[in-house]
């Protein structure tokens, strides 16, 4: 889990054009196995208590190298409490990056790294907005 801690949990959060901060160590993870996928699952903790009320989040989780696949393969994979869910919707939006963007990716080697300013990663990632009321 360190790892994934030192890259901000291969998570974005947004607020609006403001960045979410996150706190340093997460109150529930897990690692498991699903044939020859791993599967980390974790709580992604805030740094400090966000409004909900008439607020909008967006979030995106990515390795930023790509080589890492991350995504929810059902919209119940995201998961509000019970005291959330009459108030707030989430929102799961599947990118469908270019064939030439899939090619690309497709054709880089272990060893490969595409230029950072590409944001390959960011390409393919789901993103998920949280609306309050």
């Amino acid at each position: 889990m360190a790892n994934v801690i030192v890259q901000h949990y291969f998570t974005e959060f947004w607020h609006g054009k403001d960045k979410v901060k996150f706190s340093t160590v997460p109150p529930r993870y897990s690692l498991t196995r699903n044939g020859h996928q791993a599967v980390l699952s974790f709580v992604l903790p805030l740094a400090h208590p966000q409004p909900l009320a008439g607020q909008r989040y967006r979030f995106s989780t990515f390795d930023p190298t790509y080589f890492v696949d991350m995504r929810y393969q059902h919209d119940s994979d995201l998961q509000l409490p019970p005291v959330l869910q009459s108030r707030c919707k989430v929102t799961l939006v599947t990118p469908e990056p270019s064939e030439a963007t899939q090619a690309f990716a497709l054709a880089l080697d272990k060893a490969d790294a595409p230029p950072e300013d590409m944001e390959l990663g960011k390409q393919f990632a789901q993103q998920v907005a949280l609306q309050c009321q």
